[in-house]
């Protein structure tokens, strides 16, 4: 599968629209190829898992690239 959105960088903030976790926000803490870590800043990441609880603020989320939708980054956010 083929994503044309741009990688987002490191010790920036974004909003992210997640084709399985849904949309929050995260500031990202490493890139290492097709995958994303960060820590969620606002929001709730969902869990494919029924039993599983969502991620929320505070905690550590891995995306995988090619299944965002979009990042939109937020201004002066990382500035923290």
């Amino acid at each position: 599968m083929s994503n044309r959105v741009e990688m987002p960088e490191k010790g920036k903030t974004y909003n992210v629209h997640h084709a399985r976790k849904g949309k929050f926000q995260i500031k990202v803490t490493s890139i290492m190829g097709e995958w994303i870590n960060g820590t969620i800043t606002e929001g709730h990441a969902q869990l494919v898992a029924a039993e599983s609880e969502d991620l929320t603020v505070g905690d550590e989320v891995t995306l995988r690239h090619s299944l965002v939708i979009s990042y939109e980054e937020v201004p002066n956010a990382s500035a923290d």
